[in-house]
């Protein structure tokens, strides 16, 4: 599995992102100094889960050459002590549910029962438009 960080704001593909990587895929971003909006490749990098960072016109050949090359398989689901979520105060920006929380390293994950999952900055930010 290859996970893709392009342009973006705030941190929520990093959370994939870290997820693909402990489960043995490869992580790949944009070039933080071409994109947009770099606050998501930026993310990434900062949490050490980034393989390769490179421009978009380089980002085809090497999706291709990785597809090629890799045969990498994907861990299953196994739950362990460290993937389990606490609950919080919190509620979800998109379905009022309640929110869970989950430490991974440097990573914290919030989680509704319905799957809806953010960072906290992401979390925050949805909040903010949902109140406007």
């Amino acid at each position: 599995m290859i996970g893709v960080i392009l342009t973006g704001l705030l941190d929520d593909g990093t959370a994939g992102l870290i997820e693909i990587a402990r489960k043995g895929g490869i992580g790949v971003i944009q070039d933080p100094d071409e994109a947009m909006c770099s606050s998501m490749p930026v993310s990434a990098l900062k949490r050490d889960h980034v393989e390769y960072s490179v421009k978009l016109s380089e980002m085809g050949k090497l999706l291709n050459t990785l597809h090629d090359s890799e045969s990498r398989q994907i861990a299953g689901d196994s739950m362990d002590p460290g993937d389990r979520y606490a609950p919080t105060d919190l509620t979800c920006p998109e379905c009022r549910g309640p929110l869970s929380e989950r430490q991974d390293g440097a990573l914290t994950e919030l989680r509704c029962r319905v799957e809806h999952i953010y960072s906290p900055e992401s979390a925050i930010a949805t909040h903010i438009e949902t109140q406007e």
